[in-house]
C-alpha cells in the first residue's frame, strides 16, 4: 500500500498555500455597486444597449467621425433635437421596469 493512501489523500498539498490562493481569489472579487449600468460614468449617464437598423448605425459613425465627435456626442444631440418641442409624460411608477 502506497504512503499517500490514507484518510487524507490530499493531505500532501501545503495548506499555506492553499490558504494563499484563497486570498488572492476573495481580493480580485470586486463588490458589485448598486447599479452596474452607471459603473464609471459620470453622473446623470446610464448604460444602455439599443437595437437599431445597421444604416442608422454607420450613418451615426460616419457622422461622428467626420465631425470629430463622439457617437455619445451625436445621438445626444440627435435626441436632444427630437424631444425639443415635445411634451412626454412620465411612465407611472409601477409600470417602470428598473
Amino acid at each position: 500500500m502506497s504512503k499517500r493512501l490514507h484518510s487524507d489523500p490530499l493531505g500532501w498539498i501545503d495548506k499555506d498555500q492553499e490558504e494563499q490562493t484563497e486570498e488572492k481569489q476573495s481580493k480580485r472579487k470586486k463588490p458589485k455597486t448598486k447599479d452596474s449600468r452607471k459603473k464609471g460614468l459620470k453622473d446623470g449617464y446610464i448604460r444602455a444597449s439599443l437595437v437599431l437598423k445597421e444604416e442608422y448605425l454607420d450613418n451615426l459613425k460616419a457622422y461622428a467621425w467626420w465631425e470629430r465627435l463622439s457617437t455619445r456626442d451625436v445621438l445626444e444631440e440627435a435626441l436632444e433635437q427630437y424631444f425639443k418641442n415635445k411634451e412626454v409624460k412620465p411612465i407611472p411608477e409601477n409600470r417602470r421596469n428598473k
